[in-house]
């Protein structure tokens, strides 16, 4: 621990008459009353002691904690980088330093330990605070909802005040600035991916590419019977728990193992129809050809989405002809 709270000697100023710190005076030390401190460790054993230890007193006696700043790690995974296509242009999005340095592989253990881990920290600081105080709490979008919820649940959701959002209006400026005539860049700004351009008489122009959700989608199938091809495969009829492995001649017999096709328990998804997007050709059709099913039933049918950074999902929906 380090007691890091040396106030300046304060003077009065000729101008004005007002007292004033002066600027150049770093001795002096506080005697008593609280102090400012360096603490190195582990914040949640921290939170602890000072919840339960003898510093407890002291923040009590002030009024507890007022103002609380926390930037924990973020549910990142392993890498910062990603090449997006779209327009006929390729955006790459490489790590900064500080992603590389400080938060490549931070917290890779999934959302749940993620909240988890702040959700105990959160509980400490409750009981440490004044009843007027503010929390702080630093997150990407990929975790603020997570985080929301527990510091509801924490603090009350009628205490939630408001939620500030990063913007970097310079990026855009610099990459203006550096952009070579009749070249283009991707950019994204502000959720938003933006092409900037610059021809050859050095005008720029600034065209957004993401103007509704279907701009991010780059790719979209359907199968309209999902549920008629099983994937099957073939095993030996041995294997199991106890069984042998797949391909090996049997040393009684001198032969190899027969094999036998079972179901894996899921379904093989064939694109019957199917709409993408070209570097020609950006367009893309949103409504399906017409199909018909030869009789009455219920059926499944799965849609499958990819977007524009790669991002494969598939959905389900249940459907009752006749």
């Amino acid at each position: 621990m380090e007691h890091i709270d040396e106030p300046r000697k304060e003077r009065r100023s000729p101008v004005s008459g007002a007292f004033q710190p002066d600027l150049l005076d770093t001795s002096g030390r506080q005697v008593k009353g609280w102090t400012n401190k360096l603490i190195w460790g582990d914040n949640k054993l921290i939170l602890a002691s000072l919840k339960g230890g003898a510093l407890r007193r002291q923040i009590e006696d002030a009024g507890g904690l007022k103002l609380i700043y926390i930037d924990p790690p973020f549910d990142v995974g392993a890498d910062f980088s990603m090449d997006i296509e779209i327009g006929g242009e390729t955006f790459h999005k490489e790590p900064n330093l500080l992603e590389q340095i400080a938060y490549r592989d931070t917290w890779g253990r999934g959302a749940d330990s993620f909240i988890a881990m702040i959700y105990e920290r959160l509980i400490l600081m409750r009981d440490l605070m004044h009843a007027e105080g503010s929390v702080y709490l630093h997150c990407d979008w990929k975790t603020s909802g997570f985080i929301r919820i527990a510091m509801d649940e924490v603090f009350g959701k009628n205490n939630f005040r408001n939620e500030v959002i990063w913007h970097y209006p310079g990026r855009e400026m610099h990459i203006t600035a550096e952009l070579k005539a009749g070249k283009s860049e991707v950019v994204c700004d502000a959720g938003q991916l933006v092409k900037i351009s610059k021809d050859k008489n050095e005008v720029v122009k600034r065209e957004v590419l993401t103007k509704k959700w279907t701009d991010w989608v780059d790719y979209w199938a359907v199968d309209f019977n999902y549920e008629s091809r099983k994937e099957v495969i073939k095993v030996a009829k041995s294997m199991g728990v106890e069984g042998e492995l797949p391909g090996v001649v049997d040393a009684a017999s001198g032969e190899f193992i027969e094999f036998e096709e079972r179901w894996t328990g899921a379904y093989i998804f064939e694109n019957e129809w199917q709409s993408f997007r070209t570097r020609r050709d950006r367009d893309l059709e949103l409504t399906t050809a017409t199909h018909t099913y030869a009789k009455p039933g219920r059926y499944t049918v799965a849609v499958k989405v990819i977007d524009i950074f790669g991002n494969d999902t598939m959905t389900l929906v249940p459907l009752t002809v006749g």
